[in-house]
C-alpha cells in the first residue's frame, strides 16, 4: 500500500491557543494571584508550610488568600510569575497539555480541521450544500486517509484577550470593542473607544516564534482504492466523487498542497485587511499592520489557522464570502451578508510594547517543508537561537527582581515587627491607645511587659495571661494616661505586620 510520510516544521506567528478543559481553568484567589500587571502561580506546598492547613483552607473558602499572603509577600508563595496587559478580568483559560510530557501541543485534529477547511474551499462545487456533498459519507470521505500527528512545544506566554465587534448606526456599521456587560444580564455593550479593562479574557499561548515538528501520512493508494470502489457501486455522477481531483491531488503531492494552503490565506488575509479598512477606529491600522506582515509571512510559507480565534470564515474554508468579509445586517446579534452568515466580530490578544497596545490575531502557524523551505528555515533556526536567549535573560531578570521584592518584603517586616516607642502627648483624656510592648517573662497567670511609651523605658508591668507567652514576643495592648500615670486595659496581643 502506497503511503506518503511527509515531514514539516510548524511554527507559531500569532499567539496559538487550543482549550483545555473548562476544569483545568485557573481561578484568580485559588490558582493565581495579580499585583502590579503580574500574575502569581501560586504554590500550594509552600503556603501550607507557611501556614497551617485550617488557615489555608478557610483563607480558599472566603477567597481571603489575598488577605492571607500579602503580608509576608506574594512572591514568595510563587512558583511562576507572569507579566500581563490590562485588567485580568476572567478565570485564565489553560491551554491543552500532553499529561505524559506536560508540554502544551497543537493536536494533530486541529491541523487536520484546518486542512480540511482549505481544501473544502477548493473542491467544493457551486451545487454542494454541506460538506458531505464534497467529501462523502464518512466511508468515502478522502481524510480518513489523512492522518496528523500532534505538535508539541515547551514555551508558553500568557495574553489578555479583547472582541472587536462592529457597532450598527442607522444603516451603517463601524467598528467597536466589547468592554463591558450591558444591564440585566444582557449581551455585552460596545463603544468604539478600546479598554484595558472590562470583558478581557487572559488566554496561556503557545509563545510566537515556537518551533516544533508534524507528521503527516497521505495514504493515496488506499484513497484511489477506495474511490474506485465508490464509482464501481454507485456510478461517475455521484456528487462525493466530484472533490476527487483536488484531493487527489492533494494527497500525491506536497507542493500542490502547500500551495493549496498559500492561495487560501492570501485570499482570507487580504479579505481581512479590506475588513479593518472599512471598520476602522483608532486601533485598526495597528491590526492591518500586523496583518500585512502575516501577508508577507504567507508569501515564503503557506500560513494556516487553527484554534481559538480561528473564527467563522476560516473554519468554513472561507468559501462563503472569501473577498468580501463585511456586513450589510444582522440576524439576531449575528452578522450577515446578503442574507448569509458573516462574522461582525473578532478576537484579538494584546499587549503594552513601549507605552502603546499591540493587538495579535490568534491561531496562525505556519507550514515550512525542511527541503523546499531549507534557507528560512536556518535563519529562524538562528533567530530561535537569539530569541532563545533573549527569553532566557528576561526569565533571569525576572527571578532577580522578585527575589529583590521578596528580600524587601522581608526587611519590611522585620522592621514593622519592631517595637515602636509611643510620645506621652498622643494620649487623649479619657480614650486609649494601642502601644507596643515586649514580653520579658511570664509566670502563669501574669505575664511581665515593657511598655514602649517614652518615659516608661525599663520600667515592669504585670498583666494577667493565663496562656501565658514566649519571652521577647513583640504584643500590642490598649493603654491610658490617668492622672498622669500609664494604666493598662485588656489583653495584650501579638503585632501584626500591615
Amino acid at each position: 500500500m502506497e503511503k506518503k510520510t511527509v515531514h514539516l516544521k510548524l511554527r507559531t506567528v500569532s499567539p496559538i491557543h487550543v482549550g483545555a478543559a473548562q476544569e483545568k481553568h485557573l481561578t484568580r484567589g485559588v490558582d493565581y494571584l495579580v499585583k502590579d500587571d503580574r500574575i502569581y502561580f501560586l504554590d500550594e506546598k509552600k503556603i501550607v508550610k507557611d501556614f497551617d492547613l485550617h488557615r489555608y483552607v478557610t483563607a480558599l473558602s472566603n477567597r481571603d488568600l489575598d488577605k492571607l499572603l500579602r503580608p509576608k509577600g506574594i512572591e514568595k508563595y510563587a512558583h511562576t510569575v507572569a507579566s500581563v496587559s490590562g485588567e485580568v478580568g476572567a478565570d485564565i483559560k489553560k491551554h491543552i497539555i500532553d499529561p505524559l510530557s506536560s508540554q502544551l501541543y497543537t493536536p494533530g485534529t486541529s491541523l487536520k480541521g484546518a486542512l480540511r477547511s482549505v481544501l473544502y474551499n477548493r473542491s467544493k462545487a457551486p451545487y454542494h450544500r454541506n460538506e458531505t456533498d464534497t467529501f462523502g459519507r464518512i466511508d468515502e470521505d478522502p481524510f480518513r486517509y489523512l492522518q496528523v500527528g500532534d505538535s508539541r512545544f515547551s514555551e508558553s506566554k500568557f495574553y489578555n484577550s479583547k472582541t472587536f465587534n462592529l457597532i450598527k448606526d442607522g444603516s451603517s456599521f463601524y467598528g467597536g470593542w466589547k468592554n463591558s456587560l450591558s444591564r440585566r444580564n444582557g449581551p455585552p455593550s460596545s463603544s468604539t473607544q478600546f479598554k484595558s479593562s472590562g470583558f478581557t479574557f487572559p488566554y496561556e499561548c503557545i509563545s510566537v516564534g515556537a518551533m516544533a515538528d508534524v507528521r503527516i501520512v497521505m495514504n493515496a493508494s488506499g484513497y484511489r482504492t477506495a474511490i474506485n470502489k465508490i464509482l464501481r457501486i454507485k456510478g461517475k455522477e455521484q456528487a462525493a466523487v466530484k472533490s476527487v481531483p483536488v484531493v487527489k491531488e492533494s494527497l500525491d503531492d506536497l507542493s500542490t498542497f502547500l500551495k493549496y494552503i498559500q492561495d487560501c490565506s492570501a485570499q482570507y488575509i487580504t479579505s481581512e485587511i479590506k475588513f479593518f479598512e472599512k471598520y476602522s477606529n483608532a486601533e485598526t491600522d495597528s491590526i492591518i499592520k500586523v496583518y500585512k506582515e502575516l501577508e508577507i509571512l504567507n508569501q515564503q510559507a503557506p500560513l494556516l489557522r487553527l484554534g481559538q480565534g480561528s473564527g467563522f470564515h476560516s473554519i468554513t474554508g472561507n468559501y462563503i464570502h472569501p473577498t468580501d468579509h463585511s456586513i450589510d445586517g444582522l440576524d439576531k446579534s449575528r452578522g450577515q451578508k446578503n442574507r448569509k452568515d458573516s462574522a461582525k466580530s473578532r478576537k484579538f490578544v494584546f499587549e503594552k510594547v513601549d507605552g502603546e497596545y499591540m493587538f495579535y490575531p490568534m491561531g496562525y502557524v505556519q507550514l515550512l517543508d525542511p527541503e523546499s523551505h531549507r534557507d528560512i528555515l536556518e535563519k529562524l533556526k538562528a533567530d530561535n537561537d537569539e530569541r532563545i536567549a533573549a527569553i532566557k535573560l528576561a526569565k533571569e531578570t525576572e527571578q532577580a527582581r522578585i527575589q529583590a521584592e521578596a528580600q524587601k518584603d522581608r526587611l519590611r517586616i522585620e522592621e514593622a515587627k519592631k517595637p515602636k516607642m509611643t510620645s506621652p502627648t498622643l494620649f487623649k483624656k479619657n480614650k486609649p491607645l494601642l502601644v507596643d510592648a515586649k514580653v520579658i517573662r511570664s509566670k502563669r497567670p501574669q505575664i511581665f511587659l515593657n511598655i514602649y511609651v517614652e518615659g516608661y523605658e525599663g520600667q515592669e508591668f504585670t498583666v494577667r495571661y493565663p496562656a501565658g507567652m514566649e519571652e521577647n514576643t513583640i504584643v500590642q495592648i490598649k493603654a491610658q494616661m490617668q492622672k498622669g500615670k500609664l494604666i493598662l486595659q485588656g489583653a495584650p496581643t501579638i503585632k501584626k505586620v500591615k
